[in-house]
């Protein structure tokens, strides 16, 4: 059963990851803008590919981790939201058979 803190926690990783993925799709601009220079030397621009593969790979699975964050995240809520109605059932049963005498 998850806790406040958890879901605080995964609040929390949700921001690092979107963070993270903001970052990388920077550095892939740049490495871009790097490649489409003319005056690299082969060696550098191979380097450079692969740094951008490496990064797009990272960047992939940062994406599948946030998705995971943010299902987690819907789950939570969801408890949330049905423990509330369970609430306000029991307590609308309970004026029914009770009545609204204070």
């Amino acid at each position: 059963m998850t806790t406040l803190l958890d879901n605080y926690s995964v609040i929390k990783e949700i921001n690092k990851a979107n963070e993270s993925i903001k970052a990388g799709y920077e550095r892939v601009a740049l490495l871009e803008r790097k490649l489409d220079d003319k005056v690299l030397p082969p060696e550098k621009q191979e380097k450079l590919r692969r740094e951008l593969l490496e990064l797009r790979k990272l960047l992939r699975t940062n994406e599948k981790l946030l998705s995971k964050l943010h299902s987690h995240n819907r789950k939570s809520f969801m408890l949330a939201i049905f423990i509330a109605f369970i609430c306000f059932t029991l307590y609308m049963l309970y004026v029914l058979i009770v009545g609204l005498d204070f």
